[in-house]
């Protein structure tokens, strides 16, 4: 089962909710709204989560989010303390170590349009360093150039 975990602010109302995908749709499960405008943080992010895993602990459960919700400390207390499966959206200037010592920026890796790629295990982020990700990345292909047929049997006149 697939949760999504979102944040979204229209005007003062800052929202942040868990929702289950369904049939290619997200049913809001659990929300709360936030006191500030702006991203949420982790404690935050615990509480919208806690109820919604509690609720559906009976289920295989992968967590969705986007780069908002690419903290390390959120990916460690959901894969090691909570033992649900993760995919998070990393930035492209997030460091990830594909060999021993070998550390990348994830910008580095030249994806190009039409490429994907799969690493199992790695670790991410220098600083940090939570290992065990499986990285997955792909940028799907270009969209198709856009071409205005021209203007047959029209010619300028000459108004003089």
């Amino acid at each position: 089962m697939y949760l999504v975990l979102d944040r979204s602010q229209w005007r003062a109302i800052n929202l942040l909710m868990v929702s289950i995908v369904y049939d290619h749709r997200a049913i809001p499960v659990y929300f709360t709204l936030l006191p500030k405008k702006g991203n949420s943080n982790l404690a935050q992010q615990q509480q919208v989560l806690s109820p919604s895993l509690k609720l559906l602990k009976d289920y295989k459960i992968i967590v969705l989010g986007d780069r908002e919700f690419c903290g390390v400390e959120l990916g460690r207390w959901l894969s090691e303390e909570k033992q649900v499966y993760l995919s998070l959206r990393l930035k492209k200037n997030e460091y990830v170590e594909l060999e021993e010592d070998i550390w990348f920026q994830l910008s580095d890796l030249s994806l190009t349009p039409g490429m994907s790629l799969y690493y199992h295990g790695v670790k991410v982020t220098k600083t940090k360093g939570f290992a065990g990700f499986n990285l997955a990345a792909k940028w799907k292909s270009a969209p198709p150039t856009l071409r205005f047929p021209q203007r047959i049997g029209r010619s300028k006149k000459n108004l003089s």
